[in-house]
């Protein structure tokens, strides 16, 4: 649980950070940041910054939705769920997920990250397992 809330804060704190690189686009506030974190079950997190929605370990996804990133910690049924996954991917969709957790859906890219490793998923988030 502890490096799901870690993914999440850094997450967070990148997305406000890219937010706030050029002074001519809008940013958050710490209330909107705050309000723009959804929980959805178990483990699972919708993020809704300005240009990006991520999603942690959906599971109990009830509508369709399209995810920019979503981030995968283990390969257990409560973390990963194909069949919820389905309804979040599209063709530009970036999967961060562990090599054991298999998916065969629709996404841009399928992303394996190590402790210590980090991905920069769009210049303005950066990943680090």
């Amino acid at each position: 649980m502890k490096g799901i809330l870690t993914a999440v804060l850094v997450v967070i704190l990148m997305i406000t950070a890219g937010c706030k690189k050029d002074e001519n686009k809008a940013s958050m506030t710490v209330d909107q940041m705050v309000d723009s974190i959804h929980w959805i079950k178990q483990s699972g997190f919708r993020i809704q910054g300005l240009r990006y929605k991520i999603y942690t370990d959906p599971i109990g996804i009830t509508k369709r939705d399209t995810a920019d990133i979503i981030l995968i910690t283990p390969p257990h049924g409560d973390h990963f769920s194909p069949a919820d996954i389905d309804k979040l991917t599209s063709s530009r969709t970036v999967i961060i997920a562990p090599e054991d957790c298999k998916y065969t859906g629709d996404y841009a890219e399928r992303v394996v990250l190590k402790p210590g490793e980090e991905y920069d998923a769009t210049g303005n988030i950066k990943i680090t397992a």
